[in-house]
């Protein structure tokens, strides 16, 4: 293993060459080396590439040529990762809702049970605010699902109308069984 103060040397002894002096697998290593720190500017990759086996190290001006193509390369790179991105956080949340909607009809049957077996001895504003609870988280919990896959296919100028409604209240759940106040569910 080389001592630190060995690799400095090795660094400063570096020769700076021109354009023609790397091969395209130097080429690339040097590209994925700038794609990976955040596609940082010509001097700042200056000090983060390796020399070649000849060590050698391109220089500044040599960079700020390769970087001008590397930004063309990494444009598909960029949507794909963006893609992936998304596609991974809409299925997460896709199954979240799907968990949610489980669970609000879990509740739905417990009250609807819990009614069936209790008529006498339940507090009635308690069953029916458990069911109405229930029907509420599946009724939310359903609908976004198709909502996110509308959203995914439409275009920005649609979402900003989207959000604009929801920011109005356009969009608010409206029901005459739900009040802005619940109750609490502690005396089932």
């Amino acid at each position: 293993m080389r001592k630190a103060k060995d690799l400095e040397l090795d660094l400063l002894q570096s020769r700076v060459t021109g354009l023609n002096a790397y091969d395209d697998t130097y080429k690339q290593s040097v590209f994925w080396c700038w794609y990976r720190n955040g596609k940082p500017a010509s001097a700042r990759l200056h000090g983060l590439i390796e020399p070649t086996q000849t060590n050698t190290i391109p220089g500044e001006m040599t960079l700020k040529r390769w970087i001008e193509e590397f930004r063309v390369m990494a444009e598909p790179i960029d949507k794909q990762v963006v893609e992936y991105v998304s596609e991974k956080a809409i299925t997460e949340k896709v199954e979240m809702l799907t968990r949610h909607a489980q669970i609000g009809q879990g509740m739905q049957d417990l009250a609807l049970d819990y009614l069936e077996k209790n008529k006498e001895k339940i507090n009635q504003n308690s069953a029916v605010r458990l069911l109405i609870e229930g029907i509420r988280i599946e009724r939310e919990s359903r609908g976004l699902p198709t909502m996110i896959t509308k959203i995914q296919d439409s275009s920005d100028e649609d979402l900003m109308k989207q959000i604009q409604n929801l920011m109005e209240g356009v969009g608010a759940i409206d029901s005459e069984f739900v009040d802005d106040k619940p109750e609490q569910l502690s005396d089932l």
